[in-house]
């Protein structure tokens, strides 16, 4: 939720606990978060909080490098677990423009099967 001041701007991000379990890496809990200040952040520039397409849309062509370079520096993640979680939450975007989302995932060097495994050891606490 966003709310604007003159001077200010609040955004109240909402993580679900499901989807971020206890033992899951921090690389991993770090990743959903980043993702949803993205869409705090989306929501403030006036990118619309109830198109989850076009924001996704967004984070995977503006965005994944940054989250990449934050896991980097924060947790020395290494670049293939990096750009992996960096696409998580993207489902949507993958499912309705396939090809593009292919093509982002093919000029990041990631293929989706080993996107999912890395993102999946990642969840489950093995790898991070």
């Amino acid at each position: 939720m966003v709310t604007k001041t003159s001077t200010t701007v609040n955004v109240e991000i909402r993580v679900n606990t499901s989807i971020l379990p206890s033992d899951a890496s921090q690389d991993y809990k770090a990743s959903i978060i980043i993702h949803e200040i993205i869409h705090g952040y989306l929501n403030y520039k006036g990118i619309d909080e109830n198109n989850q397409l076009k924001q996704h849309m967004d984070i995977a062509h503006n965005y994944i490098n940054s989250i990449v370079a934050v896991l980097q520096q924060a947790f020395g993640t290494d670049p293939e677990n990096a750009k992996a979680l960096a696409f998580g939450g993207l489902s949507d975007f993958a499912t309705k423009y396939p090809a593009e989302y292919n093509q982002l995932l093919s000029d990041n060097s990631l293929a989706e099967g080993k996107r999912s495994s890395d993102t999946e050891f990642e969840r489950a606490g093995i790898t991070g």
